[in-house]
């Protein structure tokens, strides 16, 4: 594996998951627009300012993240 300094990012070139099992659903370039439109919204919750019922908001949609994650990763490991 070979690492090239580009505009600030680091490029890796003949990167396998085997090297570096990084599961998908922390790779944002690797979520699904469900997965990402959580994500927004969590951000969006957290903007709103503190509150419990917000934490409790953040930690609903974090479980429906995880729900849909789990169900990407199930079908993409039949079909791949």
């Amino acid at each position: 594996m070979t690492f090239i300094s580009k505009d600030k990012h680091i490029i890796m070139e003949n990167y396998t998951l085997s090297e570096n099992p990084v599961p998908r659903r922390v790779c944002l370039d690797l979520n699904t627009p469900a997965e990402l439109a959580i994500r927004n919204a969590m951000q969006e919750v957290e903007n709103v300012g503190a509150d419990p019922k917000l934490t409790d908001a953040i930690i609903h949609l974090q479980n429906a993240l995880n729900s849909v994650a789990d169900y990407v990763d199930a079908n993409h490991n039949q079909n791949g």
